[in-house]
């Protein structure tokens, strides 16, 4: 019983941690995408009701809108794809700032 205990208040600690990690790690994206000049953009087309969006691919800063919408992401050149295609490049951009990839 007393390494079940051990091994539950281990657990713990490790939750906590994970916790605090999890917190400077959102504060860093923060500041990453305060500090990027975005100059990697993909934007879905204009179609039909659904508002363009873009996504920066170095730091996955987000904006949705009709042209004057973006506030950051108004730099050229800008990659433009399909919906899936930008979901895709979305799941891929954080998926790559969590492995610890660098696009460069």
């Amino acid at each position: 019983m007393k390494s079940v205990l051990k091994l539950r208040a281990n657990i713990v600690k490790i939750e906590k941690a994970l916790t605090i990690m999890e917190s400077q790690k959102e504060k860093m994206l923060k500041e990453l995408k305060r500090k990027c000049s975005h100059q990697v953009i993909v934007e879905t087309p204009y179609l039909g009701h659904d508002a363009p969006m873009r996504i920066c691919a170095i730091c996955s800063l987000e904006e949705e809108g009709w042209g004057c919408g973006y506030d950051k992401l108004r730099k050229e050149p800008i990659k433009i794809v399909d919906r899936d295609e930008f979901y895709r490049f979305r799941n891929l951009s954080f998926s790559n700032l969590k492995k610890g990839l660098v696009i460069s």
